[in-house]
C-alpha cells in the first residue's frame, strides 16, 4: 500500500509540475505578446511527437534527441510562431 501511494504521490507531482508549467507558459506568452496562446499545447504536442519520431522510429538515443528538441525545435517553433502570426496579430 506504501508503495501506491508514493507512486501516486510522484504521478501528481508530475501532472501537477506539467499544468503548473504550462499556466506559466501561457501567461509569460501573454505578456511577452499581447496575445493569449491558446495553442501553447498543441507546440508541446509537436515538440513530443518530434521526440518520439527521433527516438522510436530514427533510433536516435534519448538524450540527443531531447536536446535538439529542446534546444533546436522548440526555440525554432515559437521564433517561427511569433515572427509569423504573434506580431501581426499584436498590431
Amino acid at each position: 500500500m506504501a508503495s501506491l501511494t508514493y507512486e501516486l504521490t510522484l504521478a501528481g507531482l508530475a501532472v501537477g509540475g506539467a499544468a503548473a508549467l504550462t499556466g506559466i507558459g501561457l501567461i509569460v506568452t501573454h505578456r511577452a505578446t499581447g496575445v493569449l496562446n491558446l495553442a501553447h499545447g498543441a507546440v508541446a504536442m509537436v515538440c513530443a511527437y518530434a521526440l518520439r519520431q527521433l527516438v522510436v522510429v530514427w533510433g536516435w538515443p534519448l538524450g540527443p534527441a531531447a536536446l535538439v528538441t529542446l534546444l533546436l525545435l522548440a526555440p525554432g517553433l515559437g521564433l517561427l510562431l511569433d515572427r509569423a502570426v504573434f506580431r501581426p496579430l499584436a498590431r
